[in-house]
């Protein structure tokens, strides 16, 4: 499917005058989307100190996990929190230097791969258009699947976030879903059959990088989500509806739960706009079974990603269950422990701390791992649970 940037732009002409007063043409759409890069916030990277050491010397991602994990986890956060200012440092991080030395860091087959992904996943959440020169700049230095199949979904956000950055109407909504459809060449009636493809292959291939790299459509939905989420809590009631020509293509009733567990795990926190909401939902399917899977991983790192406001939540939720005596709760006590040990802030580690001092030996060899073993894998490294969604 061909698309221009005239025809996309062509879509959004009908909603400026519903959130102005003023007509405009087609020709001042296109200086609205400049002026929007122009007056972005700054993308400089802060002051070197505030960086992950890994920008000024990417050689330490090879000779030390925990950098490599830190840089996961910076990018990670700033694209949580819409830093625009950590645009820069991120547009580093996939400089030439550092995709080679991720490459060869330990503990991970894909150090490399999930740099990539967090790094675009991140400036697309930050959601500034003066990104995108930068990402072209880099463009030629990304992998393939990075370059044809994630990066046009990026910049096709971005675009989308520069045109119509916070709808409040259905409306607006709807200008904003089309013109972000448009843009990322993706049609929603070809979205089943990806979905579909998607979860083929990776329950039949069993291949960590299969996971990593889906196709552009699902990519797009998962992007679309994102947007929906917010949407929704600036009461658009019905954001979500985009979604129910493929629920039934997407949704399981058993683990993984969905045929794309990200895709589902984002919709369901994106109906639940509140802290309260979010949290408590995470804490009850992190707790409803014994068995450990890949959408585990996605709670753990939702639930980390509220930061140090769900630090009492855990703690007490973990306090209930060591209380309890029931040592056939291990793998729910492993995923809280992961999740204060993601969030890190003193208050979690006091948490952990608590536990690594006690009297049960069981409990306080469980909450010493996560204090002071980086662990075998990336996902579980205690600053990360899920690098690439």
């Amino acid at each position: 499917m061909q698309n221009t940037t005239h025809s996309c732009s062509s879509k959004i002409l009908e909603v400026i005058p519903m959130q102005r007063t003023t007509k405009l043409s087609l020709k001042s759409v296109r200086w609205l989307m400049l002026a929007c890069v122009l007056t972005s916030a700054s993308a400089q990277a802060p002051p070197n100190s505030e960086l992950p050491a890994a920008l000024q010397n990417p050689a330490l991602l090879k000779e030390d996990f925990g950098e490599y994990a830190r840089l996961i986890h910076f990018i990670r956060q700033a694209g949580v929190k819409k830093q625009r200012n950590q645009i820069g440092a991120i547009i580093k991080a996939l400089q030439p230097d550092m995709l080679t030395a991720a490459v060869r860091v330990d503990r991970t087959r894909y150090g490399r791969e999930h740099l990539q992904l967090a790094s675009l996943l991140a400036l697309a959440r930050i959601g500034d258009p003066a990104a995108i020169p930068q990402l072209k700049q880099v463009e030629s230095h990304l992998d393939d699947y990075f370059r044809t199949q994630l990066l046009p979904v990026v910049i096709a956000r971005l675009k989308t976030e520069g045109m119509v950055p916070s709808p409040r109407t259905s409306e607006a909504w709807q200008k904003k879903v089309e013109f972000f459809l448009c843009e990322a060449q993706v049609l929603m009636e070809d979205a089943s059959k990806a979905i579909e493809g998607y979860y083929d292959s990776w329950t039949r291939i069993h291949s960590g990088w299969v996971v990593l790299s889906a196709p552009r459509e699902v990519v797009a939905l998962r992007q679309l989500a994102e947007m929906a989420a917010e949407a929704y809590a600036n009461g658009v009631q019905d954001a979500f509806q985009v979604f129910e020509p493929i629920r039934a293509h997407l949704e399981l009733n058993k683990p993984p739960y969905a045929k794309d567990p990200i895709l589902w795990v984002r919709l369901q926190l994106g109906q639940r706009p509140s802290f309260e909401q979010r949290a408590g939902w995470l804490l009850e399917r992190l707790l409803a079974d014994d068995v450990i899977t890949i959408v585990d991983d996605y709670w753990v790192q939702a639930l980390a990603d509220e930061g140090e406001v769900a630090v009492p939540l855990v703690c007490a939720r973990l306090d209930s269950l060591v209380a309890s005596g029931n040592r056939n709760i291990d793998k729910r006590i492993r995923l809280l422990m992961r999740a204060l040990r993601c969030i890190a802030t003193p208050s979690a580690m006091s948490c952990l701390e608590r536990y690594a001092d006690g009297a049960d030996e069981a409990i306080a060899e469980k909450a010493r791992s996560y204090l002071s073993n980086p662990g075998s894998r990336l996902v579980g490294y205690p600053f990360i649970s899920a690098a690439w969604w």
